[in-house]
């Protein structure tokens, strides 16, 4: 840091000044976590969930060799050769664990369980079984032998290390292993960040002015102008369908909700086509709109996912190789998202505004224009911090999540002749209802993690704010009442995500809000030259980094006339590939 530091910004180009900022700030960020709160003394869900991630990174980026079949010779060793180091890698895991236990600094009880118990065994199971599955399909011939069987023995070897490490874990934290309770001097609550160092996150991470307690302010104020919108699109769409709703605000909202679910469990393959259908709308509408650049066609797979991901019903975007010319982005739908214990009510306008915020214009799209254009510096792409946990950073999440909440809420806008925008009235409503998940997401964020709000109480709140459910989670009497306690339980995970991802929600929002802000005021100054096309193109050529880093050194929107440095190329496919032509995860 000290080197970096030694370049005075005033010798530098714009460019090379806010490259700086951000090297300094995740240089601050990493000395913080390792030096001043020791994270890695408590990172048990990191531990957990990194080695396979990285495992599925390096099958994504297998070279095709032929109809079906994928990696070559030293592609695969080098799969081995990952899956034979998780062993040691969780060896190491165990000893820092150790050693925060000795600090005092243990992972919070829930963590414990979900991470500790949970999901190692789902990896164990992943690694032993499915991994080789895969495998078998993707490799040649002539590779089924010695690879596959090199593989299969470090599956197995590094499944069983998970399970030793489980049992680890069980053997520490828990009275009587596994099946017991979390031993009373791990049982207290360890998620909360505290408020001065959230307010540091905020500042040097995310490059944000305000602080929490502004943040928690603000947040339920928008809690409350989402409830209110939702409020009059369910009625609207009563009002549309001829339905009688009763005066009570929530129980209209639930009553509309509960007819449009569907009637009939929705099967993998039709969930996997809604999405389909519903990115050719998206990119349909974008071409109409004059939104973006838009190619002939659009390369993405729509999948089942394979990789553990706990209980999420939620699709997951995860976005090409950045060094890999031939990858693509793969939306993955768990099975909870089309089936949980067997049955699932769904509608299919559930999936567009979802759609929207992760594939087009949303995250796969930020992503295609980003490899597509001029090389951005290695510090605008690659955030320190583990993927998806609490290691994480999250500066991206403000960059990239809040393009992915503005890119859902651009194609309500009106164009043309479609008023409102791409969704219909159905689709518009279960928008909302996305959008107001979100908005008490970043309210239970800044509360949980300040001290602000306790666990238990974040779960009635998102339960009542989100699903205008009254009466408290903790009540005996909600096991009485299915619609309250499935209610709950999913309130439960969106709080316990939270509680895992330190400002997550609020930087994803703020983004968005920055995303904003930077259109009105670029519109406002050149109202006649403005083209959201060419503004899109240059705030996304920014790179993965929030608009504070670059905000002081200038943003120039780009001559719409000018050729588009950022453009997609047009050899790619005239249609979304169908998961069940292309490699699985």
């Amino acid at each position: 840091s000290l080197s970096i530091e030694a370049f005075s910004p005033s010798a530098l180009s714009p460019s090379s000044r806010i490259d700086r900022e951000v090297a300094l700030a995740q240089i601050r960020f990493l000395v913080r976590q390792h030096q001043v709160r020791r994270h890695q003394e408590r990172a048990l869900d990191t531990y957990v969930h990194e080695p396979v991630h990285a495992i599925d990174l390096q099958l994504r980026n297998l070279t095709a060799t032929g109809r079906g079949t994928a990696g070559t010779d030293d592609e695969w060793a080098l799969v081995v050769k990952r899956v034979s180091a998780i062993p040691e890698f969780l060896e190491v895991a165990r000893r820092q664990l150790e050693a925060g236990v000795a600090a005092g600094r243990v992972p919070d009880p829930r963590m414990l369980r979900r991470a500790g118990l949970e999901a190692t065994l789902a990896q164990a199971t992943w690694l032993a079984d499915t991994l080789p599955q895969q495998a078998a399909v993707r490799m040649s011939e002539s590779q089924r032998g010695t690879l596959l069987g090199q593989l299969r023995a470090a599956g197995s070897r590094a499944s069983q290390a998970y399970l030793a490490f489980r049992d680890h874990v069980a053997g520490v934290f828990f009275d009587g292993g596994a099946e017991g309770e979390v031993k009373p001097a791990f049982a207290a609550d360890r998620f909360a960040l505290g408020e001065g160092e959230y307010n540091w996150a905020l500042r040097n991470n995310l490059r944000v002015d305000r602080t929490a307690a502004q943040l928690y302010e603000d947040a339920w104020s928008r809690v409350e102008r989402r409830r209110t919108a939702l409020v009059d699109a369910a009625r609207a769409l009563a009002a549309e369908r001829r339905w009688t709703l009763p005066e009570d605000a929530g129980e209209a909202v639930r009553l509309v909700l509960d007819r449009l679910a569907a009637r009939d469990r929705a099967a993998a393959d039709e969930v996997l086509g809604w999405y389909r259908d519903a990115v050719l709308r998206l990119v349909e509408f974008g071409e109409r709109a004059g939104l973006f650049d838009v190619p002939a066609g659009y390369p993405l797979e729509v999948a089942a996912a394979t990789l553990p991901q706990g209980d999420s019903n939620s699709a997951r975007y995860v976005p090409a190789a950045p060094l890999s010319a031939a990858d693509v982005g793969r939306l993955l739908v768990p099975r909870a998202a089309y089936e949980v214990d067997g049955e699932r009510r769904r509608h299919p306008g559930e999936v567009m505004a979802d759609a929207a915020r992760e594939v087009f214009p949303g995250r796969d799209w930020y992503f295609k224009v980003l490899r597509a254009g001029d090389r951005v510096s290695p510090v605008r792409w690659l955030m320190p911090g583990a993927v998806d946990d609490s290691s994480s950073m999250w500066a991206h999440e403000m960059a990239v999540g809040g393009w992915g909440l503005y890119a859902a809420a651009l194609v309500a806008e009106p164009a043309g002749a479609a008023s409102g925008g791409v969704y219909s009235p159905e689709e518009l409503l279960f928008h909302l209802r996305e959008e107001l998940l979100r908005d008490v997401a970043a309210y239970v964020d800044v509360g949980l993690h300040t001290g602000r709000l306790a666990y238990d109480e974040a779960v009635t709140l998102v339960s009542g704010a989100h699903d205008f459910l009254p009466g408290s989670c903790g009540d005996p009497e909600v096991a009485k009442d299915e619609v309250k306690q499935a209610s709950c339980a999913h309130a439960d995970r969106i709080v316990y995500r939270t509680s895992t991802s330190p400002t997550r929600a609020v930087a994803a929002r703020l983004g968005q809000e920055q995303i904003v802000a930077r259109r009105e005021s670029a519109a406002a100054r050149s109202p006649a030259a403005f083209s959201l096309e060419a503004f899109h193109r240059a705030l996304i050529g920014q790179g993965t980094v929030p608009v504070g880093y670059y905000r002081d050194y200038g943003f120039q929107v780009p001559d719409p006339e000018a050729r588009n440095p950022n453009q997609i190329p047009n050899q790619i496919p005239n249609q979304i590939p169908n998961p069940e032509s292309q490699r699985r995860e």
